[in-house]
């Protein structure tokens, strides 16, 4: 709206250019900070599966079994997909294994579409999961 009210008013249709829009005090500029590999396993160990920080196993724990929970994790990491494209992944969608080290996969249409590539231990793990999980 304001784009077309200040054509009108650079046309002189219009006196003043009656939208206004104020700039936010309160917004910050994005400032991402990206998971090291050794920091988004120790993220993985301790947050969802059940070990403490120095690497034992947290006997405390209490919950689901944490296969599934580090396989998920495990393949949205490797893979890059986002938390929409993960829940819409399919186990008959991951790639047959083989004797390479990435696999090329796709996304279903109702999301992004792009391609993405994922770690042999990602797709292993999150195809025994359903097993053991």
């Amino acid at each position: 709206m304001k784009l077309l009210y200040g054509i009108a008013t650079q046309r002189g249709l219009i006196p003043v250019n009656p939208v206004t829009l104020a700039s936010p005090s309160d917004v910050k500029t994005s400032d991402v900070k990206w998971l090291s590999p050794r920091a988004f396993r120790l993220w993985r160990n301790v947050g969802l599966g059940g070990m403490l920080p120095g690497g034992l196993e947290d006997e405390a724990r209490r919950g689901r079994p944490v296969g599934r929970d580090t396989a998920v994790a495990d393949l949205k990491y490797s893979s890059g997909l986002r938390r929409r494209e993960g829940g819409t992944l399919l186990l008959c969608e991951l790639p047959v294994l083989g004797r390479r080290n990435y696999y090329a996969g796709r996304v279903g249409q109702g999301v992004a579409k792009r391609a993405g590539y994922t770690v042999t231990s990602a797709i292993r793990h999150s195809s025994t999961s359903r097993a053991t999980g």
